[in-house]
């Protein structure tokens, strides 16, 4: 057993005494216990196999990653989970990509809107309202050129300096 345990939802790194996670209160692992439990997610997640050069569709937080991954794998899109360049141990935060080869990223980014909108309807509804010239967030009639919606403050246009 090593000298530390890590936080499986955050990837921190704790002195092997340590029990819990400080941020979000998991129980802390064996390093190698945890490698062992995501072993059949990274199976299935190969990138130094892709017949493409691999690009990142999306970013986020680990878990969010990992159900994408395990989506698009489920609907034979095959993908990997890559941290930044910058971090080595799994302790750098959240920030984990969802990557594809090249030639996937299209339908994969189809497949994960897919996904996103069965998983949060209200997706679908705001989009239909802002197609309709109305605020997607309280449905007030907007107009096609408002920048903020009069009605709640929601902001609909950002302008890029």
């Amino acid at each position: 057993m090593s000298g530390i345990k890590i936080c499986p939802k955050c990837n921190v790194e704790y002195f092997a005494h340590v029990n819990n996670c400080a941020d979000c209160g998991a129980t802390l692992v064996d390093p190698d216990a945890l490698r062992q439990a995501q072993a059949p997610i990274a199976s299935g997640l190969n990138i130094g196999h892709m017949d493409d050069e691999p690009v990142s569709i999306r970013e986020g937080e680990k878990d969010w990653i990992r159900e994408l991954a395990e989506f698009l794998i489920d609907h034979g899109v095959s993908c990997g989970i890559a941290q930044p360049q910058s971090c080595g141990t799994g302790s750098c935060g959240t920030t984990h990509h969802l990557v594809v080869a090249r030639k996937d990223a299209e339908r994969a980014l189809q497949g994960i809107d897919h996904y996103y909108r069965e998983m949060h309807p209200e997706m679908r509804e705001a989009a239909e309202l802002a197609a309709n010239d109305c605020c997607p967030a309280c449905g007030y009639k907007t107009g096609p050129n408002a920048r903020e919606c009069p009605d709640c403050g929601l902001m609909l246009m950002f302008e890029v300096e």
